[in-house]
């Protein structure tokens, strides 16, 4: 009221004072859901961990295979960085995976 009675025009604010009452509906929001959040973040951090260990272990992989190839389950991948990707011709009798390994 004090700026009213001055000569102040509060209409000339009305885009600022909408933009940060919906930036704020928007961080109030964000903050009552963040305690939701910090189980499912740390399921993918770990499943990136994990992932992460798992390529770590293919050269011991390879080199186990290469020395007793009678161990693997499955015929030898084709040479790539992810055992899953095969470039044309995969399937059944090409020697190339078609999925992730299970």
């Amino acid at each position: 009221m004090f700026l009213v009675h001055r000569g102040w025009d509060p209409s000339t604010c009305a885009d600022v004072t909408r933009t940060c009452l919906t930036l704020g509906m928007i961080l109030n929001t964000i903050g009552w859901t963040v305690p939701l959040w910090g189980p499912r973040v740390q399921a993918v951090q770990a499943w990136c961990a994990d992932h992460r260990r798992f390529r770590k272990l293919r050269p011991l992989w390879d080199a186990l295979y290469r020395a007793h190839p009678e161990t693997s389950l499955q015929p030898a991948p084709a040479a790539t960085s992810l055992p899953w990707h095969a470039s044309g011709g995969a399937g059944p009798g090409t020697g190339k995976l078609t999925g992730p390994p299970s």
